[in-house]
């Protein structure tokens, strides 16, 4: 077992000055020469692979080497300093590096975006260098992100953030309801989306990703801090299982997780500290993350994690006492942070109105009601998700879950309180919230139930995402719990192993048998997961290892989901980006339409052209009045892409394809009641309508009309 011993000399103990390595005693220094060796090989051997293309231009170059140089840097750093002072100092800095790792990314305007995705739908391969991701691949399933929120950002920055934004449906609306983005002193709740506000679309978004992915791995840190007690090892593992987690990764580092991570962290260090100024900041920053955490008006999320914040608050108080320990200033910092959340949630709520009052009307999402039920097979198809980076599955956003606390949560659960006999009080104010969320994704809840504890706001394939999520602080907790007592006999932790991954393997694998390599890789999973908690859970020199072994993977599997851009050029650099703007410069209150697709109206949208079909992201009757069809509300009153295609038969047809597309299929006698001027697709006009239009542009497979 040397090579075992040797990493665990590097990883855990490096004080030691001598090794047995290959029978023999040598000394530290001789064999990390060797390690550093192996390093610079493997990074040479990357940069001569990435830039074996030689038309590779200077600024990927040189982008893509600041970041292997980072990583080989930091990793060449366990070869020659005791790797106890390195971690000591990182989480001693933690909070400076955070910032400096920030500062890094936004300089550089990195982001995790997937806007690559737009050189292959418009003029593929023009463009700037930055046109495609430099690591990594842009994904086309996260299309929210990339096609929805990227435009109205830019579309945000073009109407300089005012109040208003007509830029979005040809509609007037309110900027805030239709990006996000509006000057007003409410955004003191958004810290990560300042950026936009001081340097543009471009390095907002790049704060964006890199505030989301670099501080919300920090607060779920934190919140596995108060979770675990300090366990410093156990929480890396818990941030690297739930902030890398499948489900947060693929839905664009998750807010709602590291909003509730934060929530808890800050309320337990508030009430914890003893200097007042410590207070006053705890304080305040708790309130912006409260009053951002509320203003994200998605009931779906905010449900379940609210129940677990309440919870942990409970827990916190019955801890801590805080009516015997706080003095009168104190009460005063509370009242005053209270009073300061408040203000930000309703000023944010009176200027989202118009965005409310719709949304709610709608037949989706707002018309969604659920009872709960039949929903745990999400949560068992882990190890699965695992290969998702590496594609060929048709959703993997809705696939992402939490890797392996199901149901491995629940039996660390009766161990532990098994162990202390009842006695331990954070599982006991966790068991209420485990056991609603496990009857409403099992069994469900019948209807009164459902509305007191508000989750028919919240369907059961989105709560049992925080069921995961729950599992998964409880699975954190118990193995800290685990590691002080040493861990557990050696024969109960491979019973709980094997039963812990047992369901996974009897539920899901079937699906997969037939398929090649891919049924074999998830064998080879399932069985490295097995020995990692045997490993893990069971009293052996081994067992901090095995967290840092599994900590690694997960981080690293969840880091690669989501490709490392430069800017926004993959829009903002294509020729057509240049012409739609001087035509809209010249006419600034035309109307535009794009045909045939429901993604190139969002890129006319992010050029600044008022755009008909761009994202309903509430309806807009008056087109569908304008078109004689306001009276179907199961067509329109949605949430919608809207796709309008030219058709020569007698009678204009709609339909719902999906819950959020609608297709639209005019004739040129209803098209002109839209009193459209301006055509800008990627699809040529139609033959008999060609009489009726003028073609202005036609470059690399885009084209724009204007209608005669």
């Amino acid at each position: 077992m040397p090579c075992v011993r040797y990493i665990e000399s590097l990883l855990i103990n490096c004080d030691s000055e001598k090794m047995i390595y290959g029978g023999k005693m040598e000394t530290y220094k001789q064999k990390n020469w060797v390690l550093f060796g192996v390093l610079a090989l493997a990074f040479i051997s990357l940069e001569v692979y990435l830039f074996r293309n030689f038309s590779v231009r200077p600024g990927v170059f040189i982008k893509r080497t600041e970041i292997i140089v980072l990583v080989f840097g930091f990793l060449s750093l366990h070869c020659f300093v005791d790797t106890h002072k390195i971690y000591d100092w990182i989480y001693k800095h933690r909070v400076i590096l955070c910032f400096a790792l920030f500062i890094f990314f936004v300089a550089n305007c990195f982001t995790w975006s997937s806007v690559g995705q737009w050189d292959n739908y418009i003029q593929p391969g023009v463009g700037s260098q930055y046109i495609k991701p430099i690591f990594g691949i842009a994904r086309p399933i996260r299309s929210d992100e990339w096609m929805v929120s990227v435009p109205r950002y830019i579309s945000a920055e073009l109407t300089k953030y005012g109040p208003l934004n007509n830029i979005l449906r040809d509609t007037t609306v309110s900027n805030v309801s239709a990006t996000g983005l509006q000057l007003d002193f409410s955004i003191i709740k958004s810290p990560q989306l300042w950026g936009h506000y001081l340097l543009g679309a471009s390095y907002g978004s790049s704060w964006e990703w890199s505030y989301n992915l670099i501080f919300g791995f920090l607060f779920i840190f934190e919140f596995c801090m108060v979770t675990t007690r300090g366990n410093r090892l156990v929480s890396f593992f818990g941030a690297c299982l739930i902030a890398m987690s499948s489900f947060s990764m693929w839905w664009s580092v998750c807010r709602i997780l590291y909003l509730m991570a934060a929530i808890i962290a800050l309320f337990y260090y508030f009430v914890r500290e003893e200097k007042t100024l410590m207070r006053v900041v705890f304080g305040t920053i708790l309130a912006i993350m409260g009053a951002e955490y509320v203003s994200t008006l998605y009931a779906a999320w905010l449900v379940p994690t609210g129940w677990i914040i309440v919870s942990y608050m409970a827990w916190i108080l019955y801890e801590n006492h805080i009516w015997e320990k706080f003095k009168a200033i104190d009460w005063i910092v509370f009242v005053t942070d209270v009073l300061l959340m408040v203000i930000l949630i309703v000023r944010h709520l009176m200027i989202s109105a118009e965005y409310l009052t719709a949304i709610l009307n709608t037949v989706y999402p707002g018309g969604r009601v659920d009872y709960g039920g039949m929903a745990l097979h999400k949560i068992l198809d882990y190890v699965p998700t695992v290969l998702t980076p590496f594609g060929g599955f048709a959703n993997p956003s809705e696939m992402g879950t939490i890797f392996g606390v199901f149901p491995l949560g629940y039996f660390l659960y009766i161990y532990v309180l098994v162990k202390y006999k009842g006695k331990d009080k954070l599982l006991w104010f966790l068991t209420p919230v485990l056991t609603l969320f496990t009857i409403y994704c099992t069994i469900g809840l019948p209807p009164i139930l459902a509305k007191i504890f508000m989750l028919t706001f919240s369907t059961s394939s989105r709560t049992v995402d925080f069921l995961g999520v729950l599992l998964a602080i409880i699975t954190v907790y118990c193995i800290s719990k685990i590691q002080d007592e040493n861990g557990m006999n050696i024969w109960l932790s491979i019973i709980v192993a094997v039963l812990a991954v047992a369901p996974t393997v009897i539920y899901e694998f079937p699906k997969w048998r037939g398929i090649g390599i891919r049924y074999y890789a998830l064998w080879i999973i399932a069985v490295f997961t097995v020995i990692a908690f045997i490993f893990i859970f069971s009293k052996n020199k081994y067992q901090k290892v095995a967290i840092i072994i599994v900590s690694c993977m997960l981080f690293g599997d969840g880091i690669i989901v989501n490709p490392i851009s430069v800017g926004l050029d993959a829009i903002t650099s294509k020729p057509a980006y240049g012409e739609i703007q001087r035509i809209v410069a010249s006419d600034p209150n035309a109307r535009w339409v794009s045909i045939g697709s429901f993604v190139t109206p969002q890129y006319l949208v992010a050029a600044g052209a008022h755009t008909l079909n761009s994202v309903n992201y509430i309806p807009n009757k008056d087109t569908w009045e304008r078109l004689g069809v306001e009276e179907n509300e199961e067509l329109w009153n949605r949430y919608a892409h809207v796709v309008i295609s030219l058709t020569d038969s007698d009678k204009s047809e709609y339909s719902v394809i999906q819950a959020d597309l609608i297709q639209a299929n005019l004739t040129w006698n209803d098209f002109e009641k839209l009193d459209i001027k301006y055509i800008g697709t990627t699809t040529p006009i139609p033959t008999f309508a060609k009489d009726k239009v003028i073609e202005l542009y036609n470059e690399y497979g885009f084209y724009i009309y204007q209608v005669k």
